[in-house]
């Protein structure tokens, strides 16, 4: 699994490499650019996130208030996508599996919310078009 979005990662840094070298095909397209930029922070913050993940934690305690949030703000984003697709082909099960507010994140636990992403995580690549 971890593969899988490792290339998917590099797939679109490479496409955003050329998009940023390349800017002349999609001058003409007003929509592009605030994409583009929303594309570009977010692999700020995965890089940032993969430092984290990837650095020694001896001695350090990780801000893991700030790491719940960040993946809580992730898991609802394509949580509320996918449940929008459950309820467009009438699918209630996929659609319970990833129906979560805020309020409803907060109250679990730190090692039941991370269950919780995961699912949607899981059901969002599976319904992925």
């Amino acid at each position: 699994m971890e593969n899988t979005i490792s290339n998917r990662a590099n797939m679109i840094r490479s496409t955003q490499t050329w998009c940023t070298n390349n800017p002349t095909p999609t001058m003409g397209i007003p929509a592009f650019a605030p994409v583009k930029g929303n594309v570009d922070s977010k692999l700020i913050l995965i890089d940032g996130l993969t430092a984290i993940a990837d650095a020694s934690t001896s001695g350090v305690t990780l801000d893991t208030i700030l790491l719940r949030n960040v993946m809580t703000t992730f898991a609802l984003k394509c949580g509320d996508a996918v449940s929008a697709y459950a309820a467009s082909v009438n699918n209630n099960t996929l659609r319970a599996k990833v129906t979560f507010t805020i309020s409803q994140m907060n109250r679990f636990k730190k090692e039941e919310v991370d269950d919780i992403c995961e699912t949607i995580h899981f059901e969002a690549n599976a319904n992925m078009m």
